[in-house]
């Protein structure tokens, strides 16, 4: 065993440490630029994705307008157990919909001011207020963008999603399968890696 050691070891080169240095630092230095790479096409595809995800939930957006004009109205009826479940109900459903978030939040603050035992009419509807100004805020820029750039966005999105968007795809095209399993079916020497 200890000749076949000694033979072995005889078999590398002289040069080997400074050889594996310099490959080594190639394969750090490929490694840092793949997930550069990756990280840039992952935030040119995905943000644009989740915008038009938010445009696509336009409809559903627009629909709970009159809900949320309706609240005033609940607000200043008696009924506050009544009030507090309608908003309740309005914040999930905005919950729901697409880049809603906000004005969620901003009727779960109207809910909070109408719980029973805590509730503070006037705080309800300053923040009834908000929530509208800020629903109002949102739709008009849903409007303006549905209009102008969605078509634009869904555009760029097809040319890019073979490609930088490749990552992001549910399931790759057979065209994309075919060349990757090609592509890593040949031989590769892995003798720098020991």
């Amino acid at each position: 065993m200890e000749n076949v050691i000694l033979s072995l070891k005889s078999q590398i080169p002289a040069n080997w440490k400074e050889t594996y240095k310099d490959f080594n630092k190639l394969t750090k230095a490929e490694t840092k630029a793949r997930l550069k790479y990756r990280k840039s096409a992952d935030q040119s595809f995905t943000p644009v994705l989740d915008f038009i995800y938010i445009l696509n939930a336009n409809n559903e957006y627009f629909n709970v307008k009159s809900d949320i004009e309706n609240l005033r109205k609940k607000i200043l009826s008696e009924d506050i157990k009544d009030s507090e479940l309608f908003a309740k109900k309005l914040k999930t459903k905005l919950s729901k919909i697409s880049g809603a978030t906000k004005v969620a939040a901003a009727i779960r603050k109207i809910q909070k001011q109408l719980r029973p035992g805590k509730t503070d009419v006037d705080k309800g509807l300053v923040a009834h207020e908000k929530a509208l100004k800020l629903y109002n805020d949102q739709a008009t820029w849903r409007l303006e963008a549905d209009k102008k750039i969605k078509s634009k966005l869904s555009l760029y999105l097809s040319s890019i999603s073979e490609t930088l968007g490749a990552r992001q795809q549910p399931k790759l095209t057979r065209s994309q399968a075919l060349y990757l399993a090609k592509c890593n079916s040949g031989h590769r020497d892995l003798s720098l890696n020991f």
